[in-house]
């Protein structure tokens, strides 16, 4: 459920929490109601950020095509190296006898789940273990769009306008609204 406003209230000794909702959310607090057992329940409260846009992953793989066209490379290597330069990582310590069958695990996910032996110490690899774009949200999509970005610049390649880019960045929270 999502939600962008909360208050407490004392009513004679009982603390409720009070949240306001989003439209989307309704339905799913009205079946959680519905369903509650007379028990109690643990609630997790997290940060919420809107999933990236199809736009945004759109025109990295244009990027990636013309970056790799430029420095005779392939838009597969473009876009790994992306990953690795600017995007999300696990650091993992695992068993060294271990580590190989992690890290071909890790990788055989996606395209952009790497995975890099950052080395050994008293029996254990530390992994670094990247997570895909596929599971990036908008704030990491538009690090990863806006690193794309600067390489084609740094080629001399066109690219769309800084208010196009942002344009694509924020197309999320249009979608969401509707």
């Amino acid at each position: 459920m999502i939600f962008d406003q909360a208050s407490l209230r004392n009513d004679h000794g009982e603390v409720w929490l009070q949240l306001r909702l989003s439209p989307q959310s309704f339905f799913e607090a009205r079946r959680f109601i519905a369903n509650k057992q007379d028990k109690p329940y643990r609630m997790e409260i997290k940060r919420h950020y809107n999933k990236r846009s199809m736009d945004a992953n759109a025109y990295c793989w244009v990027l990636c095509e013309a970056i790799a066209e430029a420095i005779r490379a392939t838009k597969e290597e473009v876009y790994r190296q992306a990953i690795e330069q600017v995007g999300v990582f696990a650091e993992l310590w695992i068993p060294e006898d271990d580590a190989k069958s992690v890290m071909e695990s890790w990788e055989s996910i996606g395209l952009g789940w790497l995975a890099f032996d950052m080395g050994t110490t008293k029996g254990f690899t530390t992994i670094h273990a990247y997570k895909g774009s596929s599971r990036y949200d908008t704030k990491e999509m538009s690090r990863l769009l806006d690193w794309l970005v600067e390489e084609a610049d740094g080629l001399g390649l066109e690219t769309r306008t800084p208010e196009e880019i942002e344009r694509m960045k924020s197309l999320w929270d249009e979608k969401q609204a509707v």
